[in-house]
């Protein structure tokens, strides 16, 4: 397994929270995420499952550039599961200085630093499409989520699929928003989703059924202009997450 330490820089991170917002109409299907709750006098609205685990990582490419990428609490209530390539570049540059901010763009969010991050050994060692199987990682956070966090399977998933995370090509990544998807496609360990018109700056999105993880956005192809690929999970899923947990010892 590859893992790195991280160590605790804040990167400033600018929140614009636009109540009048909407998606674009070529975004069909995606739609905004809102909190619920009433609110009361020095109370936030709230978010609840899976919306209330979901978040972004940021941190910075090896060129200094801050970048970001969807990631939610899966697995353990201080592990974050996001794509791999969010974490090792495929050309294998680590990024570092890993932030996940939980309910980004929310009227109530939580910063959490980073402590280290995993992923599997094939994903730095493969190339091209055998590659994207293993796209997908782990990240240990510094302190617990009392919130708890989505669960994780490797059973072939269902046909529909709820996604909830980011994407800069809907109000510059700005806003949590969700979308079902439907599997139409399986290629090895890779499954394709349709009617997911998000690409750029999607990657990490949890595909979930009843709270459970089943994928994560990880590519798309150009001739394909709305559905995006992500690898299925295996027993090298759980050995890797469970390597995290114990802290990437």
């Amino acid at each position: 397994m590859h893992w790195m330490q991280g160590s605790a820089k804040l990167l400033a991170v600018r929140q614009a929270i636009d109540a009048s917002a909407d998606v674009a109409p070529e975004f069909e299907g995606v739609s905004l995420v809102a909190a619920s709750g009433e609110s009361r006098e020095g109370a936030s609205p709230h978010l609840t499952l899976p919306y209330s685990v979901v978040g972004k990582l940021l941190y910075l490419k090896p060129d200094d550039s801050v970048a970001t990428c969807s990631a939610a609490l899966t697995g353990a209530n201080d592990v974050v599961l996001t794509a791999a390539h969010c974490v090792l570049s495929p050309s294998g540059d680590w990024h570092r200085y890993f932030i996940f901010i939980k309910g980004y763009g929310m009227p109530r969010h939580e910063v959490f630093a980073v402590s280290c991050a995993a992923v599997a050994n094939a994903w730095g060692s493969l190339s091209g499409v055998d590659a994207y199987a293993y796209d997908y990682a782990f990240l240990k956070l510094r302190r617990v989520n009392p919130g708890g966090s989505l669960g994780i399977t490797n059973a072939l998933p269902p046909r529909d699929l709820h996604l909830v995370g980011y994407s800069d090509n809907v109000l510059e990544g700005r806003r949590m928003l969700e979308l079902n998807v439907r599997l139409d496609g399986m290629q090895g360990q890779l499954i394709r989703a349709s009617r997911n018109p998000l690409r750029l700056g999607s990657s990490g999105m949890p595909w979930i059924a009843s709270s459970i993880v089943h994928s994560v956005s990880s590519f798309y192809l150009p001739n394909e202009q709305f559905s995006m690929w992500g690898p299925l999970f295996t027993d090298h899923t759980f050995k890797l997450l469970d390597f995290v947990k114990a802290g990437c010892r």
